[in-house]
Protein backbone atom coordinates (compact mmCIF):
# COMPACT_ATOMS: atom_id res chain seq x y z
CA UNK A 1 0.00 0.00 0.00
CA UNK A 2 2.62 2.30 0.56
CA UNK A 3 5.04 1.71 -2.33
CA UNK A 4 1.75 2.33 -4.67
CA UNK A 5 1.20 5.54 -2.55
CA UNK A 6 4.90 6.65 -2.64
CA UNK A 7 4.59 6.07 -6.60
CA UNK A 8 1.15 8.16 -6.94
CA UNK A 9 3.03 10.86 -4.88
CA UNK A 10 5.99 10.53 -7.20
CA UNK A 11 3.90 11.04 -10.42
CA UNK A 12 1.81 13.33 -9.09
CA UNK A 13 5.25 15.88 -7.93
CA UNK A 14 6.63 14.93 -11.75
CA UNK A 15 3.64 16.85 -13.05
CA UNK A 16 3.39 20.04 -10.76
CA UNK A 17 7.67 20.38 -11.34
CA UNK A 18 6.92 20.14 -15.03
CA UNK A 19 8.47 23.51 -15.66
CA UNK A 20 10.66 23.84 -12.18
CA UNK A 21 13.92 25.14 -13.23
CA UNK A 22 17.23 24.32 -11.36
CA UNK A 23 17.52 27.82 -10.24
CA UNK A 24 14.19 28.23 -9.44
CA UNK A 25 13.53 25.21 -7.43
CA UNK A 26 11.63 26.52 -4.78
CA UNK A 27 9.35 27.86 -7.38
CA UNK A 28 6.35 24.99 -7.94
CA UNK A 29 3.98 27.40 -9.83
CA UNK A 30 4.38 29.78 -12.60
CA UNK A 31 2.12 33.27 -13.55
CA UNK A 32 0.60 32.98 -16.95
CA UNK A 33 2.65 36.03 -18.10
CA UNK A 34 6.12 34.13 -17.24
CA UNK A 35 4.96 31.38 -19.99
CA UNK A 36 5.51 32.03 -23.79
CA UNK A 37 4.45 30.07 -26.50
CA UNK A 38 6.21 29.93 -30.16
CA UNK A 39 3.24 28.24 -32.44
CA UNK A 40 4.08 27.45 -36.09
CA UNK A 41 1.53 27.69 -39.10
CA UNK A 42 1.40 24.45 -41.64
CA UNK A 43 3.13 24.24 -45.18
CA UNK A 44 1.92 27.14 -47.33
CA UNK A 45 0.15 28.69 -44.72
CA UNK A 46 0.77 31.73 -42.50
CA UNK A 47 0.09 32.94 -39.01
CA UNK A 48 -2.98 34.35 -40.30
CA UNK A 49 -4.85 31.62 -39.73
CA UNK A 50 -3.66 30.44 -36.35
CA UNK A 51 -5.24 33.69 -34.94
CA UNK A 52 -8.25 31.81 -32.80
CA UNK A 53 -5.54 29.97 -31.16
CA UNK A 54 -2.83 32.36 -30.31
CA UNK A 55 -6.12 35.51 -29.62
CA UNK A 56 -7.42 32.60 -27.07
CA UNK A 57 -3.76 31.82 -25.49
CA UNK A 58 -3.70 36.00 -25.14
CA UNK A 59 -6.81 36.01 -23.36
CA UNK A 60 -5.54 34.00 -20.60
CA UNK A 61 -2.36 36.05 -20.27
CA UNK A 62 0.53 33.89 -21.59
CA UNK A 63 2.78 35.57 -24.04
CA UNK A 64 2.46 34.19 -28.15
CA UNK A 65 4.71 34.35 -31.28
CA UNK A 66 3.50 33.11 -34.16
CA UNK A 67 6.37 33.53 -36.76
CA UNK A 68 5.58 33.54 -40.36
CA UNK A 69 8.09 30.37 -41.03
CA UNK A 70 10.06 29.43 -44.22
CA UNK A 71 7.44 27.25 -45.52
CA UNK A 72 4.99 29.76 -45.90
CA UNK A 73 3.49 29.94 -49.43
CA UNK A 74 5.45 33.64 -49.27
CA UNK A 75 9.05 32.49 -48.22
CA UNK A 76 8.64 29.01 -50.39
CA UNK A 77 11.63 27.82 -48.37
CA UNK A 78 13.99 29.88 -48.34
CA UNK A 79 15.81 28.45 -45.52
CA UNK A 80 17.23 24.97 -44.52
CA UNK A 81 16.27 22.81 -41.24
CA UNK A 82 19.32 24.61 -39.40
CA UNK A 83 18.22 28.28 -40.10
CA UNK A 84 14.81 27.26 -39.35
CA UNK A 85 15.71 26.27 -36.15
CA UNK A 86 18.20 29.83 -35.29
CA UNK A 87 14.88 31.60 -36.53
CA UNK A 88 12.76 29.42 -33.97
CA UNK A 89 15.67 30.71 -31.76
CA UNK A 90 15.04 34.44 -32.40
CA UNK A 91 11.43 33.80 -31.30
CA UNK A 92 11.71 32.36 -28.15
CA UNK A 93 14.26 34.74 -27.35
CA UNK A 94 11.82 37.76 -27.79
CA UNK A 95 9.29 36.18 -26.00
CA UNK A 96 12.57 35.85 -22.85
CA UNK A 97 12.95 39.31 -23.61
CA UNK A 98 9.07 40.12 -22.61
CA UNK A 99 9.52 38.55 -19.80
CA UNK A 100 8.80 34.73 -20.29
CA UNK A 101 10.78 32.32 -17.83
CA UNK A 102 8.75 29.23 -19.64
CA UNK A 103 9.26 28.61 -23.13
CA UNK A 104 6.75 26.10 -24.66
CA UNK A 105 6.97 25.78 -29.01
CA UNK A 106 4.26 24.46 -30.96
CA UNK A 107 3.14 23.88 -34.28
CA UNK A 108 0.22 22.27 -37.08
CA UNK A 109 1.18 19.80 -39.62
CA UNK A 110 4.82 20.65 -41.38
CA UNK A 111 4.90 23.68 -38.04
CA UNK A 112 4.34 20.15 -35.45
CA UNK A 113 7.34 18.29 -37.27
CA UNK A 114 9.69 21.42 -36.63
CA UNK A 115 8.50 21.99 -33.05
CA UNK A 116 9.66 18.27 -32.63
CA UNK A 117 13.01 18.85 -34.04
CA UNK A 118 13.40 22.12 -31.89
CA UNK A 119 13.11 19.85 -28.71
CA UNK A 120 15.65 17.16 -30.13
CA UNK A 121 18.17 19.70 -31.15
CA UNK A 122 17.83 22.32 -28.05
CA UNK A 123 17.99 22.15 -24.22
CA UNK A 124 16.18 26.09 -23.78
CA UNK A 125 12.64 24.43 -24.52
CA UNK A 126 10.37 23.17 -21.78
CA UNK A 127 7.05 21.19 -23.65
CA UNK A 128 5.97 20.96 -26.89
CA UNK A 129 2.76 21.06 -28.62
CA UNK A 130 2.03 19.28 -31.92
CA UNK A 131 -1.25 19.17 -33.24
CA UNK A 132 -1.50 17.12 -36.15
CA UNK A 133 2.72 17.00 -36.57
CA UNK A 134 3.32 15.14 -40.00
CA UNK A 135 6.71 15.11 -41.97
CA UNK A 136 8.18 11.93 -43.10
CA UNK A 137 10.34 12.45 -46.10
CA UNK A 138 12.10 8.96 -45.64
CA UNK A 139 8.79 7.29 -47.07
CA UNK A 140 8.98 6.19 -50.11
CA UNK A 141 5.81 7.19 -51.74
CA UNK A 142 7.06 10.25 -50.52
CA UNK A 143 10.08 10.10 -52.37
CA UNK A 144 8.73 8.62 -55.77
CA UNK A 145 6.51 11.86 -56.17
CA UNK A 146 9.84 14.56 -54.92
CA UNK A 147 12.34 12.11 -56.51
CA UNK A 148 12.56 14.09 -59.65
CA UNK A 149 12.55 17.37 -58.20
CA UNK A 150 15.27 16.71 -55.47
CA UNK A 151 17.82 16.06 -58.97
CA UNK A 152 16.79 19.25 -60.34
CA UNK A 153 17.01 21.15 -57.18
CA UNK A 154 20.67 19.47 -56.81
CA UNK A 155 21.72 20.30 -59.89
CA UNK A 156 19.89 24.27 -59.42
CA UNK A 157 22.36 24.34 -56.51
CA UNK A 158 25.35 23.48 -58.49
CA UNK A 159 24.55 26.13 -60.86
CA UNK A 160 24.18 29.24 -58.50
CA UNK A 161 20.34 28.90 -59.65
CA UNK A 162 17.52 29.41 -57.06
CA UNK A 163 13.82 29.56 -57.57
CA UNK A 164 11.88 26.79 -59.61
CA UNK A 165 8.70 24.66 -59.50
CA UNK A 166 8.89 21.66 -57.59
CA UNK A 167 6.54 18.18 -56.97
CA UNK A 168 5.25 18.07 -53.04
CA UNK A 169 2.85 15.51 -51.78
CA UNK A 170 -0.63 17.03 -50.30
CA UNK A 171 -1.85 16.06 -47.14
CA UNK A 172 -4.16 13.70 -49.08
CA UNK A 173 -1.36 12.04 -51.32
CA UNK A 174 -1.45 13.87 -53.77
CA UNK A 175 1.35 15.69 -56.33
CA UNK A 176 1.00 19.10 -56.40
CA UNK A 177 4.00 21.94 -57.84
CA UNK A 178 5.16 24.64 -55.46
CA UNK A 179 7.33 27.68 -56.21
CA UNK A 180 10.40 26.91 -53.75
CA UNK A 181 13.97 27.93 -53.62
CA UNK A 182 16.26 24.69 -54.55
CA UNK A 183 18.39 24.85 -51.42
CA UNK A 184 15.92 25.03 -48.53
CA UNK A 185 13.23 22.72 -50.83
CA UNK A 186 16.34 19.84 -51.12
CA UNK A 187 16.75 19.78 -47.28
CA UNK A 188 13.14 19.37 -46.15
CA UNK A 189 12.46 17.31 -48.86
CA UNK A 190 15.34 14.67 -49.00
CA UNK A 191 14.82 11.46 -47.56
CA UNK A 192 17.56 12.41 -44.52
CA UNK A 193 16.24 15.27 -44.23
CA UNK A 194 16.71 15.99 -39.99
CA UNK A 195 13.28 17.70 -40.05
CA UNK A 196 11.17 13.94 -40.40
CA UNK A 197 8.89 13.27 -37.89
CA UNK A 198 10.79 9.79 -37.60
CA UNK A 199 14.56 11.36 -37.04
CA UNK A 200 12.99 13.75 -34.81
CA UNK A 201 11.68 11.16 -32.50
CA UNK A 202 15.20 9.02 -32.61
CA UNK A 203 17.19 11.79 -31.90
CA UNK A 204 14.95 13.04 -28.63
CA UNK A 205 16.20 12.01 -25.60
CA UNK A 206 15.02 14.38 -23.13
CA UNK A 207 11.83 13.91 -21.20
CA UNK A 208 9.57 17.13 -22.01
CA UNK A 209 6.03 17.38 -21.70
CA UNK A 210 4.30 16.98 -24.73
CA UNK A 211 1.25 17.69 -25.78
CA UNK A 212 0.31 15.56 -29.07
CA UNK A 213 -3.19 15.81 -30.89
CA UNK A 214 -4.08 14.22 -34.20
CA UNK A 215 -7.01 14.98 -36.47
CA UNK A 216 -8.59 11.92 -36.57
CA UNK A 217 -9.27 13.19 -40.91
CA UNK A 218 -6.37 12.13 -41.45
CA UNK A 219 -5.92 8.91 -42.66
CA UNK A 220 -5.28 6.20 -40.16
CA UNK A 221 -1.98 5.25 -41.02
CA UNK A 222 -1.00 8.59 -40.83
CA UNK A 223 -2.52 8.47 -36.94
CA UNK A 224 -1.43 5.41 -36.54
CA UNK A 225 2.46 6.62 -37.13
CA UNK A 226 1.60 10.03 -34.91
CA UNK A 227 0.25 7.71 -32.26
CA UNK A 228 3.53 5.16 -32.52
CA UNK A 229 6.32 8.48 -32.61
CA UNK A 230 4.23 9.79 -28.94
CA UNK A 231 4.93 6.37 -27.42
CA UNK A 232 8.65 5.84 -28.87
CA UNK A 233 9.67 9.41 -27.26
CA UNK A 234 11.40 10.00 -23.67
CA UNK A 235 8.37 9.70 -21.48
CA UNK A 236 6.98 12.05 -18.99
CA UNK A 237 4.61 11.88 -16.77
CA UNK A 238 3.14 15.24 -18.05
CA UNK A 239 3.25 13.79 -21.72
CA UNK A 240 -0.47 13.30 -23.40
CA UNK A 241 -1.92 12.02 -27.05
CA UNK A 242 -5.45 12.70 -28.06
CA UNK A 243 -7.53 13.15 -31.24
CA UNK A 244 -9.66 15.74 -32.41
CA UNK A 245 -12.25 15.24 -34.53
CA UNK A 246 -11.36 17.65 -37.29
CA UNK A 247 -9.87 17.75 -40.53
CA UNK A 248 -6.50 17.91 -41.19
CA UNK A 249 -6.11 21.58 -42.51
CA UNK A 250 -8.63 23.06 -39.40
CA UNK A 251 -7.25 20.94 -36.67
CA UNK A 252 -5.84 24.08 -34.64
CA UNK A 253 -9.59 25.42 -33.72
CA UNK A 254 -10.39 22.69 -32.01
CA UNK A 255 -7.49 22.33 -30.49
CA UNK A 256 -7.89 25.63 -28.48
CA UNK A 257 -9.15 23.57 -25.84
CA UNK A 258 -7.09 20.71 -25.25
CA UNK A 259 -3.81 23.12 -25.67
CA UNK A 260 -5.27 25.44 -23.02
CA UNK A 261 -6.48 22.59 -20.39
CA UNK A 262 -2.69 21.27 -20.62
CA UNK A 263 -1.43 24.55 -20.29
CA UNK A 264 -3.06 25.12 -17.01
CA UNK A 265 -2.48 21.45 -15.77
CA UNK A 266 1.06 22.10 -16.18
CA UNK A 267 1.09 25.57 -14.68
CA UNK A 268 -0.10 24.24 -11.83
Amino acid sequence: MFGRFLKILCLALAIGAAFIFPAQAQQTRFAKKDIGVVFMHGRLGSPDYLEPLSRALRAEGYLVETPEMPWSRRRAFDATVDETMREIDEAAARLRARGAKVIIIGGHSLGGAAALRYGASRANVDALILVAAQWNPQWIGWQRIVGPSLVRARKAIDAGQDMDDYQYLTNEGEPASMRAHARGYLDYHRADSAMGVPASAKASTRPIPVLWLSANGDGRNVREQEANTFESLPRHPASRHDTLISPHISATTPAIGPIGAWIEQLRR
